[in-house]
């Protein structure tokens, strides 16, 4: 049985606090999952490749104050805490594990399964890990694994990446790294975020969102039909299907940006909804992307859990116009993120809670924008570089798509990350194909109907 937050944390924490919301739903399903003798492993990585000879301790001073600053990669959830309590574990003085691999030219799942990201364990720890597995004395990998209950993905990823080479630079030339101050910390935004999300404020978040999703429990937003028993949250290996931008499409990018003030993540989100208008026949569309809220708490420099999802369905007449379709996303979006504070997982289990007693997420895609990959960096001899992880993910979001705009000097594509046990190649390249030519149709007729999307 639950017990008081005293109890449970009396002799223990080095500070505590109520988990934000955007955590303690995670933590009761991670609770319920335990009880019927189940792991759940959801978690975020970072990989660099250190080609040169690495300063091991060096390496470790760097992780240790990286640890140390940002209290959510030494918090856990113990169990006994009713309500879900967040206890901040003293800082250690060593973080970093070493192995060596065992082949003189290992595969990265091979480097991967010489970490201990299976160790991370959210109620007693570790909630992150950091592993780097040696191959030679001038090739080593790094693998930073977080549960993502702590952190968010590519926010909180990047923030200890340039961290990480502040500090290693530094400490190999014996001075500490002049890092910014820490203005506030992530129990004192979980308290702040609870205190604006008062009961009155609730009400009004539900209250509108009512509006902006369908009345019943939504199906699949897709056409492409996943295929029969693929219906879990979890659903297995995924493949990556890439549609490249014509170049020719560049100057009327701009163009498109600047006549309907919209950014690239507006225009691709309605490109994609109108090729879902076309596949699907009418029936209304949806699609989920993440939302941010460390700016109106000043937690820009923070790592921890600030992201959460958001959601946007639409049901356009058959007569609905690119240009009609692109100024009701963009309006939509806008309002998605000032209604951001409530978390997704409860707004959706209010509406639809026979549906979704445990899963957090409508089946719609999700889409997102990619920003290029982390820098590259040097610190004397040692060269640092990320590593891709992309072509090894499994399909956590069901139905199982995962859409992203990658834009790179210039150049930019579309790739769908999809369950292959769920939906065909072929199907998920239409998607994006179509998605292209909304684009097109977007700069030659904007007046053409979304929903005839491929024909002539």
């Amino acid at each position: 049985m639950p017990v008081t937050d005293q109890n449970a944390l009396q002799g223990f924490a080095d500070h505590s606090y109520r988990v934000s919301a955007l955590q303690e739903h995670g933590v009761l399903q991670e609770r319920d999952i335990r009880a019927e003798g189940r792991r759940q492993h959801d978690q975020v990585q970072l990989v660099l490749r250190f080609d040169g000879p690495v300063d091991h301790e060096a390496l470790n001073r760097s992780l240790t104050t990286i640890v140390g600053r940002h209290q959510p990669l030494r918090t856990i959830f113990p169990n006994q805490c009713d309500p879900p309590m967040a206890v901040v574990t003293p800082p250690q003085t060593s973080y970093l594990v070493v192995a060596e691999a065992e082949s003189a030219a290992p595969e990265l799942d091979e480097i991967l399964g010489l970490g201990h990201q299976d160790s991370i364990d959210i109620q007693s720890g570790p909630t992150a890990c950091f592993d780097l597995v040696v191959v030679t004395e001038v090739e080593s990998y790094l693998i930073i694994s977080i549960d993502h209950l702590a952190a968010d993905g590519v926010a909180s990823l990047r923030l200890i990446a340039a961290e990480l080479e502040s500090c290693y630079r530094a400490e190999v030339t014996g001075r500490r790294a002049a890092l910014p101050a820490l203005a506030v910390s992530y129990g004192d935004f979980a308290t702040a975020h609870r205190r604006r999300l008062g009961p009155e404020n609730r009400r009004r978040l539900v209250a509108e969102w009512r509006g902006r999703l369908p009345p019943d429990v939504p199906e699949p937003s897709l056409a492409l039909a996943p295929r029969p028993g693929a219906t879990g949250d979890e659903l297995g290996a995924a493949e990556v299907e890439v549609v490249e931008l014509p170049r020719s499409l560049d100057d009327r990018l701009r163009d498109i940006r600047g006549s309907y003030r919209v950014t690239n993540f507006q225009l691709f989100m309605a490109a994609l909804l109108g090729a879902q208008q076309t596949i699907a026949g009418g029936d209304g569309v949806g699609a989920m992307f993440p939302v941010d809220i460390r700016s109106p708490y000043g937690a820009e420099n923070l790592v921890g859990r600030f992201s959460d999802l958001s959601v946007i369905w639409i049901e356009p007449p058959p007569d609905t116009t690119a240009e009609q379709l692109l100024t009701e996303v963009r309006a939509r979006i806008l309002r998605s993120h000032a209604l951001a504070d409530l978390p997704l997982g409860e707004i959706v289990r209010t509406y639809y809670p026979q549906a979704y007693g445990r899963s957090r997420f409508p089946p719609y895609l999700f889409f997102s924008v990619r920003q290029p990959d982390l820098r590259e960096w040097t610190a004397g001899a040692l060269r640092v570089a990320p590593v891709d992880l992309a072509q090894r993910s499994r399909i956590h979001l069901h139905p199982g798509l995962k859409v992203s705009l990658v834009t790179n000097q210039g150049l930019a594509r579309l790739e769908c990350q999809y369950a292959t046990a769920a939906y065909p190649a072929d199907g998920v390249r239409r998607l994006l194909t179509l998605a292209v030519e909304y684009v097109r149709r977007l700069a030659d007729r904007p007046d053409s109907l979304t929903g005839q999307l491929g024909t002539a």
